[in-house]
Formats: structure tokens, sequence, C-alpha cells
């Protein structure tokens, strides 16, 4: 039939000119036979479907834009200090120095990989390192339980709230608790959006690229990895979870919705 090729992909646009002029006439619908007047529903419906995925797609691109024009704005921000604080180090250079014995950042700030989904700093661990062990140990409900009595707590500065929650979602992950993790994924990105914390806002996205993994829900997690491509720590890991989110979602029959992002997900989380 002439219309079946319209089945078998995306319509041209010549064919499509021809197609939505035969469906404004009534009469020549009528005239069409049962088959062929299929033939042109599935067509429509192609072309429907195809369209609102290049919306969602085009929503998305937006958003991530978005993101990482705001994330060059930081790290322009970033440099400019590192300029001061070298120019400043270069000046003190020149005065005389005193016996000092102050332990100083860059000794405590080791990391380490924890269960291959954690990334603990010596900072976290001052503050998580007993939760950490638990978990470690597979003790989760211990580990949850001392989380959420943390997090109770009003004297956390937002740094030590956003690892402790993104803390609390790589346990639950262990547990296959993937759903509500994200739910404290998203809250911790919620708070890096509000008092900006790139860094640890890539280090959610992969969090909960992570966890879009495991539910395999494979465009969604590629797209958070991409978010989080170039937070430091972190950039080996990603290319290797953002590999195996492609691959798989690839492999995924045509028909298959999981092939594209979902209209209801947020690259950046209000």
């Amino acid at each position: 039939m002439k219309y079946k090729k319209y089945l078998q992909g995306p319509i041209p646009t010549s064919d499509r000119t021809n197609l939505f002029n035969l469906i404004r006439n009534p009469l020549a619908i009528i005239m069409l036979d049962a088959e062929l007047a299929e033939e042109i529903h599935q067509g429509v419906l192609a072309l429907s479907e195809e369209r609102d995925n290049l919306r969602i797609e085009l929503q998305y691109a937006h958003e991530t834009i978005k993101e990482l024009i705001s994330q060059n704005s930081e790290y322009l921000g970033l440099l400019i200090r590192a300029e001061a604080a070298q120019a400043a180090s270069m000046s003190d250079a020149t005065q005389p120095k005193q016996n000092d014995h102050t332990v100083h950042d860059r000794d405590i700030c080791g990391t380490d990989w924890i269960m291959g989904a954690w990334l603990s700093s010596g900072r976290d661990r001052v503050l998580l390192g007993h939760i950490e062990l638990d978990w470690t140990n597979r003790d989760y409900q211990r580990a949850l339980a001392s989380l959420d009595k943390l997090l109770l707590g009003e004297d956390l500065t937002h740094r030590e709230r956003v690892n402790s929650k993104l803390l609390k979602a790589a346990i639950l992950r262990s547990c296959e608790q993937s759903e509500k993790a994200l739910t404290h994924i998203e809250e911790a990105l919620g708070i890096c959006g509000r008092w900006p914390m790139y860094d640890l806002a890539g280090k959610a996205q992969f969090h909960r690229g992570l966890c879009y993994l495991q539910m395999e829900l494979f465009a969604e997690a590629s797209w958070c990895f991409t978010l989080a491509t170039h937070t430091e720590g972190h950039i080996e890991q990603i290319a290797i979870h953002k590999n195996d989110a492609e691959e798989k979602r690839t492999r995924l029959h045509e028909s298959d919705p999981r092939r594209v992002i979902s209209p209801n997900y947020k690259a950046i989380p209000e």
C-alpha cells in the first residue's frame, strides 16, 4: 500500500504534506478502504510520538544548557579566587615565617571510594566515619538510624547536610530502595541550588544516575551522568557508568518507552 512505508520510521517532509492534505479532505478518507485508513492513522500516531519525544529532549537540553552556564560561571569565580590566593601567597612568601603547627585542609582531604558508590573525604569522615563503617560492614539499619538522628540536628552546615543526605541515598541504594534514595538526592540538589555548591551538585547527579541505573531507567541515568561529567574525583567512575547506561538503553527495543527520557524527569529538580 502507498502509505505502508510510514510505519517503518520517520516520515519524510514531502510525504507529510501529502498525508496531511489527504487527512483534511473528508471525502477522500471515506473513499479509502479500511486498511489504508488504518495505515494513515498509524502514521499520524507515529508523527505525534516523534513530536512528543522531540519536545522532551528539547526541554531537557534547555535545562542542561542552563546548568552548564551556571557551572561555568562558578568555575570562573573559582579561577579568579585562586589567582587572588596565589598572588597573596607570593606576597606572604616575602614575609618572615614563624613556627606553625596548624593542620591544614590538604592534610586531611584524602579521598576514598566506599563500595564503589561513595566518594568519602577526610572532612566527611570526621562527621560520617562511624556511619560509613557501619555501611561497609553491611549494618544498614544502624547506619540509616544514625543518619536520621544526625539529619534532625539544626547545627549542620549546608555542605554537611548535603553529604549526609547523599550518604543516606547511597546506603538506601545498597538496600535496593532507589526510589526512596532519589528523594534525598533531589533534596540535596535543592540545597546545592539555593547555596551554590557545584562540586556537591555534580556528586549528587552521580548518585542520582546510579539510582536510575538500578531502576533500569537508562535514558535518565545517562543524562544524570552527563551533568556530573566534570565533577572532581568522579570522572573515571562517571565515564564507566555513563557508557553502561547508554549501552543498555540502545539495546532496548525501539518501542520501549525507556529509550527516551520520561516527561516527568527534571534535569535540575526544583
